[in-house]
């Protein structure tokens, strides 16, 4: 029915909208869900039952049976894990959890899209939109969407990093800015309004690991598309995100002082990049995971209550963290599900890039692979859902007709 086209639509913003993804938990039946995890659930089974408004080419079958092997495998293993390690319907609930973003999206990519891609593009930008000028608006006022923060001032609380879990769109929209392509999805003000937006929350999340990408991916495509016009627009977007940058540092003390501690400590040689970003917190990750690969983890993956990572912030020493995940996808991967789904996903990527040529589509993949060393780019966060729209976007963009309302 064609209501389902309209849900889908609905469970994009209702899931994506608010800054933050650890927001609003709902609970059901004792099984605690965050807003945007019930939407990744939700998104493949309104898109299974809406009625189909595209005709772009059909997937590849070799994509759709790697993806229907590695949903068996897991469900299987984490069957089987239920059954050995004595947990319930929820321990297996809560495992597939983990994953929930990488699994949905790939079920989306099993059944394509249905619901207008024109539509469903623009109902993401306005979505993201949305979600950067809340997270903008907090700088200067409190707002209720925030958890444990009542009566807190905002940036203390976020000790000066302005995080969005869609920022990691900023890199799509620098592609999106600077790119010589004016297919349907990169042309009116709502495209340029949103990239523009998602390259100043990029700047203002103080990510390192993306602020590098977000940089390497400036100086390549000036490189690659060289002109003075094409120039001009590159120096434009590096002095506009300057001058913002220079404009938070010097108003705001909280930003400034994490500027200062993540990347001007490092520039003056205070400190080191290995110091920075490994001491105290990478080298529990890498040691831990070395743990659990020789205890055997690496073939069918932890169940579900294992502690993954006990590790403590340089800052905080005092403070013990505990993590059932880490910060790499792959790792996540392996030591949640097991090798042999590792190794499905690998090959599902690689087939992904070679049915889609699209620049647009390997680029961006490329550079959230690149940062999946880091940040789970490609497994928890909503990097996954922005890949799925690229793949479909791009495949359709010489195709006007597949997009157009089915009468």
């Amino acid at each position: 029915m064609k209501i389902f086209n309209y849900l889908f639509l609905l469970a994009i913003f209702l899931g994506f909208f608010l800054p933050n993804n650890s927001n609003f938990i709902l609970s059901i039946g004792g099984f605690n869900l965050r807003i945007r995890e019930l939407a990744f659930f939700l998104l493949p089974i309104f898109n299974f039952l809406s009625v189909n408004q595209n005709s772009y080419p059909t997937n590849s079958k070799k994509i759709k049976s790697s993806i229907y092997i590695l949903l068996i495998i897991v469900t299987l293993t984490e069957s089987l894990k239920m059954l050995y390690f004595g947990y319930g319907l929820y321990g297996f609930l809560v495992s597939i959890k983990f994953g929930f973003p990488l699994f949905s999206s790939l079920i989306i990519i099993l059944q394509k899209i249905k619901t207008n891609l024109k539509l469903v593009w623009q109902i993401l930008l306005i979505t993201l939109s949305i979600s950067f000028i809340l997270s903008f608006i907090s700088i200067f006022i409190n707002i209720p969407i925030y958890q444990n923060m009542e009566g807190m001032d905002y940036l203390d609380a976020v000790q000066g990093r302005i995080i969005n879990s869609n920022s990691s769109f900023g890199l799509i929209g620098i592609y999106l800015l600077m790119s010589k392509n004016k297919g349907w999805y990169n042309k009116g003000l709502l495209v340029k309004l949103t990239s523009f937006l998602s390259i100043i929350s990029l700047l203002i999340s103080f990510n390192r690991t993306y602020l590098i990408l977000a940089l390497f991916l400036v100086f390549f495509l000036i490189f690659k598309n060289f002109g003075a016009k094409y120039f001009i627009k590159a120096i434009l977007i590096l002095i506009i995100s300057f001058f913002i940058f220079q404009f938070a540092y010097y108003n705001f003390d909280a930003i400034k002082n994490q500027v200062d501690r993540r990347i001007v400590s490092i520039l003056i040689g205070e400190k080191t990049v290995f110091s920075s970003a490994f001491e105290g917190n990478r080298d529990y990750i890498i040691e831990a995971t070395l743990n659990n690969i020789i205890k055997g983890h690496w073939v069918f993956g932890l169940p579900y209550d294992a502690i993954m990572v006990k590790y403590s912030h340089l800052d905080s020493t005092a403070s013990l963290h505990i993590a059932s995940l880490t910060d790499t996808s792959f790792i996540n991967i392996l030591l949640r599900y097991g090798i042999l789904p590792l190794l499905i996903i690998f090959q599902i990527f690689y087939k992904m890039l070679r049915v889609n040529k699209s620049k647009l589509y390997q680029y961006i993949f490329f550079l959230f692979f690149i940062a999946s060393i880091n940040i789970d780019s490609l497994m928890r966060h909503n990097s996954v859902l922005f890949l799925t729209m690229l793949f479909f976007i791009s495949i359709a963009s010489n195709n006007l007709n597949a997009i157009n309302f089915r009468k």
